[in-house]
C-alpha cells in the first residue's frame, strides 16, 4: 500500500474539459489520479500536465460504462492509498437519433457511464469524505444524454404511418 495522500480524480480526463480539469488541478498543485478509458491518451494528458505535484499523478485505465467499474475504481483507489478529496465527475456519452434506431447495448453502456458510474462515485468517494469530514464532488453534465423521447414518438409514428400504406 503507498503512502496516503489528498489526490483530485477526474473522470474523462483524457481529453475535453476532463483534460483541462486536470490541466488547471495541476497548475493549480493538486496530485492528480487521471481516469479514462485510454491509457495512451492519459499517459499522454500526464505529460501535458505542469505543476509542483505532476510526478505523483496516477493513472488508472477504466472503462465507467462497464457494470461494476466504479467499485473496482474505488477499490483500486483505496489499495493504491490515494485519499481522493475531490471528484471531478467529468466522464460522459450520448447517443444520437431515433430511440427505436439505437443498439440497446450501447444505450446500456451509456446509462452505465452517465448514470450508475456517476451516481456509485458519488456513493463511494463521498463515504469516504464524510468519514474524514472533508470532500468535493463535482458533476459535469451534459444535455441530451438520453434519446428524445419525441424522437422515439415521431420515428415510431412515422414507421406505423409507411406500414398503413
Amino acid at each position: 500500500m503507498e503512502q496516503s495522500r489528498s489526490y483530485a480524480l477526474v473522470t474523462g480526463a483524457s481529453g475535453g474539459i476532463g483534460r483541462e480539469f486536470a490541466l488547471l488541478l495541476a497548475a493549480a498543485g493538486r496530485t492528480l489520479v487521471l481516469v479514462g478509458r485510454n491509457s495512451g491518451r492519459l499517459e499522454a494528458v500526464k505529460v501535458e500536465l505542469a505543476g509542483p505535484r505532476v510526478a505523483e499523478t496516477v493513472v488508472i485505465p477504466c472503462d465507467l460504462s462497464e457494470p461494476g467499474a466504479a467499485t473496482r475504481l474505488h477499490a483500486s483507489c483505496a489499495k493504491k492509498g490515494l485519499v481522493v478529496d475531490t471528484l471531478i465527475n467529468n466522464a460522459g456519452s450520448g447517443l444520437f437519433g431515433h430511440a427505436i434506431d439505437l443498439d440497446p447495448q450501447g444505450i446500456e453502456a451509456m446509462v452505465n457511464l452517465n448514470i450508475t458510474s456517476l451516481t456509485n462515485l458519488c456513493s463511494l468517494f463521498g463515504r469516504d469524505m464524510r468519514k474524514r469530514s472533508f470532500g468535493e464532488i463535482l458533476n459535469v453534465g451534459y444535455q441530451r444524454l438520453l434519446p428524445d423521447a419525441r424522437l422515439c414518438q415521431d420515428g415510431l409514428r412515422h414507421q406505423c404511418r409507411h406500414r398503413e400504406r
